[in-house]
């Protein structure tokens, strides 16, 4: 708990917070896109809103706890959950819905790396033969 007041003291020094994602993730929403989805989400979820873009971080959890440093695509690119690696906060932000459960989602409507690898090698190269996709699939070292 001294550890906590001793933060807080210096914590005016700064513009923005470092929170970690390994046991509560972030779905990071990075577009005016999926309305639906990202409407969803802030109704649902705590979230604080990006310094930028005010586009919501939501506080999740997951039946299935998602391991290591990751970055998991959620519909897009530029809808995503974070794991095992900070998020960056405004000091200041609100965070919205606050009393609200840090729900456990399903892990189903997770991209897998493999939809994540042919949906790159879809839009940098057209349609791949699936012996070559798996290949690259099968050998690829996912560490971030």
């Amino acid at each position: 708990m001294e550890t906590i007041k001793n933060r807080q003291k210096s914590a005016s020094a700064f513009d923005h917070i470092a929170i970690d994602t390994k046991q509560i993730n972030h779905i990071d929403v990075d577009t005016f896109d999926h309305e639906a989805f990202v409407e969803d989400v802030k109704n649902r979820h705590p979230y604080f809103e990006s310094a930028r873009k005010k586009l919501p971080h939501a506080f999740v959890k997951f039946h299935n706890p998602i391991e290591g440093l990751r970055i998991e695509s959620v519909l897009t690119q530029q809808i995503e959950v974070l794991s095992g690696m900070w998020s960056f906060c405004r000091l200041d932000a609100v965070v919205y819905n606050a009393d609200k459960e840090i729900h456990s989602l399903s892990n189903s409507f997770l991209k897998t790396k493999q939809d994540k690898c042919i949906e790159i090698m879809a839009n940098k190269h057209g349609a791949v033969p699936f012996d070559k996709l798996k290949f690259v699939v099968d050998n690829l070292d996912w560490i971030r």
